[in-house]
């Protein structure tokens, strides 16, 4: 109903072999307490800045394609002005184009 926007996804890897017999010479796996991650990513965060007018050069550092019913819609671009008044900051930006899209979905 949400048109998968919404959507989790997980994946598991199950063995009937301890890690320890195939890895003899690696620690024991510990999980480290979330809070450690999550106190990371809330530093990093509190230091993000988002050009409220990008200008310029940027260095894309992730991109997406949405895709409707019909098939891709617009490409996402999130990345980093590489020079200008707000050098650093991160942008987003869009293109309905197809030749972006199509860079996109291509991968390269």
């Amino acid at each position: 109903a949400n048109g998968g926007f919404l959507t989790k996804h997980s994946a598991g890897i199950y063995s009937t072999t301890p890690y320890s017999a195939t890895h003899p010479a690696a620690p024991r796996w510990m999980r480290r307490p979330p809070s450690e991650l999550q106190n990371k990513l809330a530093a990093e965060a509190a230091t993000l800045v988002v050009a409220r007018a990008p200008e310029g050069r940027g260095v894309v550092e992730t991109c997406t394609v949405e895709c409707g019913r019909q098939g891709p819609v617009r490409a996402i671009f999130i990345g980093r002005l590489a020079d200008g008044v707000s050098e650093g900051e991160r942008f987003i930006a869009t293109s309905t184009g197809e030749s972006e899209i199509d860079l996109v979905i291509s991968g390269r």
